[in-house]
């Protein structure tokens, strides 16, 4: 699992815009459980970050020639469409609700969904330290 993470250009192209602007970042919820399961990256991700979304969904769009829109504006959540290696993805962009990991996480609605990793644990101390308050 950690190597398909590492491997993946999407997961550290978010990671590397997010570290440029000095914030956190997370993948979360299904993409975990369905790369646990088939052993490939899906074509579904979510993320949440600490901070400037739509400043980091612009980047990221722009760097894969892709396009977004905002699914929540009070929330300022994004979703992203790019095609990469002839493959589509969608990837969704959250904040952090009230700025709190464990509590966005314990708000979701099924326990798997409640799952994350920080992206920084992954590119930078190569681990996966799952963040899992539900236990799920």
């Amino acid at each position: 699992m950690l190597e398909q993470l590492l491997n993946s250009s999407l997961i550290r192209t978010a990671y590397h815009i997010a570290k440029s602007d000095t914030q956190d970042i997370f993948l979360v919820g299904g993409a975990l459980r369905d790369l646990y399961l088939t052993g490939s990256i899906p074509k579904d991700l979510d993320f949440l970050v600490t901070n400037n979304v739509k400043s980091l969904v612009h980047v990221f769009s722009h760097s894969y020639h892709g396009s977004f829109f905002c699914l929540d504006r009070k929330r300022e959540c994004y979703r992203v469409f790019i095609t990469h290696h002839d493959k589509y993805y969608t990837i969704d962009f959250s904040p952090i609700l009230n700025g709190d990991i464990y509590n966005d996480l314990l708000s979701r609605d099924f326990s798997i969904n409640s799952i994350a990793l920080t992206l920084s644990d992954i590119f930078e101390k190569r681990e996966l330290n799952f963040i899992d308050p539900t236990g799920g």
